[in-house]
């Protein structure tokens, strides 16, 4: 059975583990409320890399009924044609396909953009998707360094946009148990 989420419920449950992690600042600022779309929307979102996280990330959004995936994103032909198969055999339809991250953020129809990349593209490639007015999600480092993580703080004022960092392991039930 899909689970059914509102566009509002989906932002508000992905910044919660910012919240509770003491990271609340991440979260939504007011300017960001006017550009959430309406409960029955559709979100179209992106997903940028398609190696080491997308299978987790893929299964856990075909859960979410109201979320489309747009665009799967990789330089790597052999990682993103492995990806849209994945991706077909999840959500039942074939996401468009791209090698270049800057023309998917740049695509008016993507609301939401998640940075599965490497981890030393994880701070240039969130920059440019909220520099194009889009919310992200980013795989744990968000940065490599100090200065990358102060930049978060200050482009979530900026831009106005959802920041969400996956923490993923903080969470995992082996993890709680020790």
């Amino acid at each position: 059975m899909e689970e059914v989420v509102s566009r509002r419920e989906f932002i508000k449950k992905s910044t919660l583990g910012a919240a509770v992690l003491g990271a609340g600042s991440l979260g939504m600022t007011a300017r960001s409320h006017a550009s959430i779309k309406g409960a029955n929307d559709k979100l179209n979102v992106a997903i940028l890399g398609c190696k080491r996280r997308f299978n987790a990330t893929i299964g856990d959004i075909a859960k979410i009924s109201n979320v489309k995936v747009h665009t799967i994103c990789d330089v790597n032909q052999i990682n993103l044609d492995a990806a849209l198969l994945k991706a077909e055999e999840n959500l039942g339809y074939g996401p468009k396909s791209a090698k270049d991250l800057r023309k998917v953020v740049e695509n008016k129809e993507i609301d939401a953009v998640f940075v599965l990349l490497p981890d030393h593209w994880h701070a240039y490639a969130s920059y440019l998707a909220l520099n194009n007015g889009k919310h992200v999600y980013v795989e744990k480092p968000c940065s490599h360094n100090l200065a990358e993580s102060e930049m978060f703080q200050i482009w979530k004022d900026k831009f106005g946009k959802v920041i969400q960092m996956g923490n993923q392991q903080r969470s995992a039930p082996e993890t709680i148990d020790l």
